[in-house]
């Protein structure tokens, strides 16, 4: 930990210089960029300490110092707390956010899709697990012969679209009989206590109906399983990254890596929703692929937790990115307040 607030200071500006230019600094640009009041050997003594700590380093010996992505760290913890969004910022994402409606799942994809495009970064979002949520509506939709669709809307909005094949041909009139039947009987429900209800009907006689009843308790099994499985939707491109914050080839593979192989994302998801808090992932120091940072929020409450959060090269500006995170993720928890449809907030 830095405990020296020159120390401090002289660290700032070379987290600053490299966010803004991706380029090493020397002890004379720095005091000339930044205006700062200490002699050139002074600050080549600060530097000195800061290698030897970890917080900088540099790539030959006669170039400048970049920070190392525990300096990077060390400087965001500093200020995190006094990150916040603009009023004018906030009536400006609200208006954007003002064309977001639909069910939970689908409000989500969109603000996670709207916050990609203004932060020119990577966005993911993860949404609540449905295991544990209470079902709202349950309907069976016959597609064509043999073929119908599972819909389940979960408290808050959540939906769920199971394709299912049926062993014969039921009467439509029957299927929507059933659909009916299980849609009273699914009410207030979680998935697992519906699993068991559907299990105690058919062990009745079997009836005609029994091959749909079976396919019912299948995807009621099936979605059990993967109750602790999270849903990952993925926005952006490589593309959206500016071209002077990518500024090796590591990176690239890297951020391609993100992209392309999530599933490391739920684990370090697990410790927002733990936390409840905003995290910031920086690199390796932190979890990530080295070069790639996180910063991802919790969004809802309780057991209807998800999270909402973006991911880009180390040199993404943190000041403005860490507070929209947060922001949008405030609005996502708003709308689950709200039923997860049309939202008014502020």
């Amino acid at each position: 930990m830095i405990s020296k607030s020159k120390d401090k200071q002289i660290l700032a500006c070379i987290v600053d210089n490299f966010i803004t230019t991706g380029m090493p600094i020397g002890s004379s640009n720095l005091l000339k960029k930044y205006n700062l009041k200490w002699s050139a050997s002074t600050v080549r003594s600060v530097f000195h300490d800061l290698m030897q700590k970890g917080y900088l380093r540099q790539e030959h010996i006669s170039s400048g110092r970049i920070p190392t992505e525990k300096g990077i760290r060390s400087r965001i913890d500093d200020i995190v707390d006094t990150m916040e969004v603009s009023s004018e910022s906030k009536n400006n994402i609200l208006k954007i956010f003002d064309n977001v409606y639909g069910t939970l799942d689908q409000i989500v994809n969109d603000v996670s899709n709207l916050l990609s495009d203004m932060t020119h970064t990577g966005c993911f979002a993860t949404l609540p697990s449905k295991g544990n949520m209470r079902i709202q509506t349950f309907q069976i939709v016959e597609i064509r012969k043999r073929e119908c669709l599972i819909i389940i809307v979960f408290e808050g909005g959540i939906t769920e679209k199971v394709f299912t094949k049926l062993d014969h041909d039921i009467p439509s009139q029957s299927i929507n009989h059933i659909s009916n039947f299980l849609n009273e009987l699914a009410l207030g429900l979680t998935l697992v206590e519906l699993k068991d209800k559907i299990i105690k009907k058919v062990k009745a006689p079997l009836s005609r109906y029994s091959s749909i009843m079976e396919t019912l308790i299948k995807f009621s099994i099936d979605a059990f399983d993967k109750e602790n499985t999270v849903d990952v939707l993925m926005h952006g491109k490589l593309t959206q990254f500016n071209d002077n914050t990518v500024d090796n080839l590591e990176i690239s593979k890297n951020l391609l890596h993100v992209f392309e192989e999530k599933e490391f994302l739920p684990g370090l998801m697990q410790s927002v929703l733990k936390d409840n808090n905003t995290k910031v992932f920086i690199g390796s120091y932190n979890g990530m692929p080295t070069g790639v940072s996180m910063i991802a929020a919790p969004y809802g409450k309780g057991i209807r937790q998800g999270s909402l959060g973006v991911f880009g090269p180390i040199r993404m500006n943190y000041s403005q990115i860490i507070p929209l995170v947060t922001y949008s993720a405030d609005y996502l928890t708003s709308v689950m307040d709200l039923g997860g449809t049309d939202v008014t907030w502020r």
